[in-house]
This record gives C-alpha cells, structure tokens and sequence, in this order.
C-alpha cells in the first residue's frame, strides 16, 4: 500500500471479494477518465473562447499600420516607415505562431479521436473552389 496500491486483498480471497475488489477499482477509473474528460473540455472552451481575440491583436496591427502606410506613404519619414514595417514583421510573426500552434493542438485533438480522424480520412473535396462559392451564396441570401 505504501508503494501506491490502490487495494489490498488477502490471499486466499473468496471470488465475490475479487469481484467487488475489481469493481471498485473499474468505477474508480471511470471517475478518473470523466475528470480528465471534464478537464479537457474545459480547455477546449478556454481555448475557443481566446482564440479570436489571440488570433485579432496581431492582426489589428498588421491591417492598421499597413493602412497608415498606405496613406502617409509619400509623407513619412523612411525611418518611420521602417519601423511601421518592422511592427507589421513583428505582429504577421506573433500571428504565425498562434496559427502553428493551434493547428498543432487540431492534430493532436484529430489523432486521439479515431472518429474525427475517419471522418476527415472520408471527407472528399472535388473543387474547393464550388463549396466556397456555395457557402459565399447561402450566406449572401
């Protein structure tokens, strides 16, 4: 018990004792698995309800200063300019690295789901191009 046994029978034990000992022991790992899946999707929700706004701030910044660039071009300094675009390098790197990460976490997430990993496997594209036009027209209407 000392070196982490979860339960102790004597020997010899009865079969309705190995039983019960074995019972216990599954609804223990039930409570275990149903915390780790509680746990997982509560990250999942953290992580879908920060995304956006992860995914916004360097974006903002990228589509703002390339603006100000766009507009003051011909009046800014060019040391000015180059720290605009200095920023822009900055904020499109920061906004790569959130992208790679949750793809990364999409990989894992599809490779510990058989299902979600067949339902890709089984999904077809034949033109990409006539489901984006499709989808641009339901959401047109």
């Amino acid at each position: 018990m000392e070196l982490g046994a979860d339960d102790d029978l004597t020997k010899p034990c009865s079969a309705e004792e190995l039983i019960n000992a074995i019972t216990t022991r599954l609804k223990k790992q039930e409570v275990i698995i149903r915390q780790s899946e509680e746990k997982l999707n509560e990250l999942r929700q953290n992580i879908a309800r920060s995304l956006p706004h992860e995914l916004r701030t360097p974006l903002n910044g990228i589509m703002g200063l390339a603006e100000v660039l766009f507009d003051e071009y011909d009046s800014l300094e060019p040391s000015e300019a180059k720290e605009m675009l200095a920023q822009i390098k900055i904020s499109s790197q920061r906004l790569y690295r959130i992208i790679q990460i949750f793809l990364l976490y999409e990989v894992e997430i599809v490779a510990k789901s058989p299902e979600k990993l067949e339902a890709i496997l089984q999904c077809k594209t034949s033109s990409v191009i006539e489901i984006i036009k499709s989808q641009v027209l339901k959401k047109s209407k």
